[in-house]
């Protein structure tokens, strides 16, 4: 059986059958690499502390907690403690461990932290699982507003990456 279809215009649209095909098969190989790297993108609450926020390795009160005396008072007045607490500068009070690190003693901050206190009271890794962070009042949320926005901005992609309820 003879055709009218020479051999350029034959192997132009193999070439362009097989590109279809090969793009047809990587397709849902490619949809499901975008699913997955949106969900390693959703907000992991048991990495980040209580409150949300996600303590850096280079923090100055963590550094200070191996530090000198001299580094450590510098931290302490720095961070106003002497104010925030009715403390005098003492050695021993200056240090993090986190707040979610157990093993571990609590500075004064952790220890009077209320969002933290609610945190482990209601059993979750970090607010952005919470139903009653919106409303809530507490006054690290009051103190800084623009903190607890972006803690809701994590919240909500939670809560669209994941499909988890708020507790």
């Amino acid at each position: 059986m003879r055709t009218t279809t020479n051999r350029r215009e034959f192997l132009k649209n193999c070439s362009a059958l097989g590109f279809g095909c090969a793009a047809c098969m990587c397709l849902p190989e490619m949809a499901a690499e975008e699913e997955t790297d949106q969900k390693k993108q959703a907000p992991d609450p048991k990495k980040f502390e209580y409150c949300g926020y996600k303590c850096p390795d280079d923090c100055e009160m963590r550094k200070a907690t191996s530090g000198t005396d001299e580094e450590k008072k510098v931290v302490f007045e720095k961070w106003g403690w002497a104010k925030k607490f009715g403390v005098e500068f003492d050695p021993k009070l200056v240090f993090c461990y986190t707040c979610k690190n157990e093993d571990k003693p609590k500075n004064l901050p952790i220890q009077k932290c209320e969002v933290r206190a609610c945190a482990i009271d209601r059993k979750l890794d970090s607010c952005i699982q919470c139903k009653q962070l919106e409303p809530c009042e507490k006054p690290l949320w009051t103190r800084y507003p623009e903190f607890k926005k972006q803690v809701l901005t994590m919240q909500k992609e939670y809560v669209e990456a994941t499909g988890a309820k708020l507790i």
